[in-house]
């Protein structure tokens, strides 16, 4: 099975560590998705929201996020982690 992480654990590994990850997440204003945010914050150590934007309608939200990373493979459990939060529209 291909790993579908290979290319950014590749490029993660020449990064220094301990570092600041600058995360977002971008998904529907709904309870739905404010309630899986929830339990992703609570589920990570180093993570902090750092800024919220609606868009023009209310109807999406953006959810920025530092996370202090002790390692690529903190960021590749993040980066699953969120894949799997409910109404998620983009992970940037």
């Amino acid at each position: 099975m291909t790993d579908p992480y290979a290319k950014i654990r590749e490029l993660l590994a020449k990064e220094t560590y301990p570092l600041r990850y600058t995360h977002k997440l971008i998904g529907a204003n709904s309870p739905q998705f404010e309630a899986g945010l929830r339990q992703f914050e609570t589920s990570l150590v180093g993570l902090t929201r750092v800024g919220v934007r609606l868009s023009a309608g209310d109807a999406h939200m953006a959810v920025t996020y530092a996370f202090h990373a002790s390692d690529a493979e903190a960021i590749i459990a993040m980066l699953e982690a969120s894949s799997k939060i409910p109404g998620l529209k983009m992970i940037l």
